[in-house]
């Protein structure tokens, strides 16, 4: 990408949109690989170039701003980000009209800033608005469609409405299942949601199903051995614990467990997994066994957060 974005500058100039585009084509490039503060540099000399040279609802013009507006909320420089976001979505809107894929995409990208931001009414609103939208335009099941609707349901779920968050996620589930059938990981991933949300409402029946589900799809889909398969083991084991089963929360713990060292390296995770092993242990009065669980679980958060971490200082 960088080679191509200076053949540009020496055939055009440094100054032609050809080669302001490949600068934002190597900033786009670099936020995939997570260089975000390298990829805002290019996308800012790129956003100088179509400023000189493109109007300012040009689509070139705009993409790269919305780009530039990504890297920003990366660097959790959001209200940067905001303002740049506000502002492209209403040129679109003037150049497009409401019912334009770009606007849509925009609508919902804002309305995401809007959420990560804490502003969760104006993204609750603006993906209200968005989802009608993309049902008229796109179809109730197109996968724009469905990710505007789970993340509505998120957004619901942060503002604690767990029970509209369950219907709007219910509906994702139910779509994908439709279009991509049972054994895909997109629907094994909707339904471990729908366990995590039941899990909130403190219903543990409904919790362990939507586990037990999750698990039985990814293990159609990826396999059990992954780190869906370890999340959806731990999860059994939590709701478990929650109605005194502990020797069945010891057996998800410890296949989950299982899993994760497979997989390796050790993190966060695999540290909460030797916690709940621990603690479930002293429940049955296995102490040795509570003792070398503890034993391993220590020094694991010593390196993973450091020796003066609250979280190793109680460990």
């Amino acid at each position: 990408m960088r080679a191509a974005r200076d053949a540009f500058g020496r055939v055009y100039g440094t100054q032609h949109p050809r080669y302001a585009q490949g600068l934002s084509n190597v900033g786009v490039v670099l936020i995939e690989r997570g260089e975000f503060t390298d990829a805002l540099v290019e996308l800012e000399k790129a956003r100088q170039v179509f400023g000189a040279t493109l109007r300012e609802d040009h689509p070139r013009r705009m993409l790269n701003e919305s780009n530039v507006a990504v890297a920003l909320a990366l660097l959790e420089r959001n209200t940067e980000a905001l303002e740049i976001r506000e502002r492209v979505l209403e040129l679109q809107r003037t150049k497009l009209g409401d019912e334009h894929p770009d606007v849509l995409s925009s609508m919902g990208n804002l309305a995401m800033l809007y959420r990560a931001m804490g502003r969760t009414d104006d993204a609750e609103a603006l993906l209200r608005d968005t989802l009608e939208l993309r049902r008229t335009v796109s179809g109730p099941d197109h996968p724009d469609t469905l990710v505007v609707l789970e993340n509505l349901g998120g957004t619901l779920y942060r503002e604690g409405d767990y029970a509209g968050s369950l219907e709007y996620t219910g509906e994702v589930l139910e779509a994908r299942m439709r279009v991509l059938g049972e054994a895909h990981r997109d629907v094994a991933k909707t339904t471990y949601n729908m366990g995590m949300i039941a899990k909130s409402m403190r219903d543990p029946d409904l919790a362990r199903n939507y586990f037990e589900t999750a698990l039985e799809r990814f293990r159609g889909s990826i396999g059990e051995e992954s780190p869906e398969g370890a999340d959806c083991l731990l999860q059994l084991g939590y709701v478990a614990e929650a109605v005194d089963d502990h020797v069945a929360a010891k057996k998800h713990y410890g296949r989950a467990l299982e899993i994760r060292r497979a997989l390796g390296p050790d993190d966060l995770t695999t540290a909460d997994i030797l916690y709940r092993s621990m603690v479930t242990a002293f429940e049955l009065e296995e102490w040795d066994q509570a003792i070398v669980f503890g034993e391993q679980r220590a020094p694991m958060y010593e390196d993973l957060v450091g020796p003066d971490h609250l979280v190793t200082l109680a460990s």
